[in-house]
């Protein structure tokens, strides 16, 4: 687990990620940089539900990736957020982006890793 008081900045979390295999489950602690709209609000709510703090995320590691700007941004998938589709039904689970710097990365802890995904290789004969 890593954890800092003051939050992770984003090397701590890209050198936390090292070996962290897509699909492998993690738990957040994330405080957004900003107020949350109407629409975070209600897509929380399953949290609340639970009696699940609104900065805590458990879900799957999707990707690490950095943005134009060259921000590092981890996006896990989970099911404690509520999404809405393109018919503006709620559906259970929602992807979430998180950037340390544009809010504070409280802990970062990889529960269980998943095994790497295999790429299959093609023949050069074929």
């Amino acid at each position: 687990m890593v954890h800092g008081i003051l939050g992770l900045s984003e090397s701590e979390m890209v050198t936390a990620l090292n070996g962290v295999n897509p699909g492998s489950k993690v738990f957040v602690s994330y405080i957004a940089g900003r107020r949350p709209s109407d629409r975070a609000i209600q897509e929380a709510q399953p949290a609340r539900d639970q009696g699940i703090s609104t900065r805590h995320y458990t879900g799957v590691f999707h990707s690490l990736h950095r943005t134009k700007k060259g921000d590092y941004v981890m996006t896990i998938w989970t099911d404690t957020r509520v999404s809405t589709d393109a018919c503006g039904n709620q559906v259970n689970g929602a992807y979430r982006a998180i950037n340390p710097n544009l809010g504070t990365l409280m802990v970062l802890e990889v529960l269980e890793h998943a095994p790497a995904q295999e790429v299959p290789q093609l023949n050069a004969a074929e």
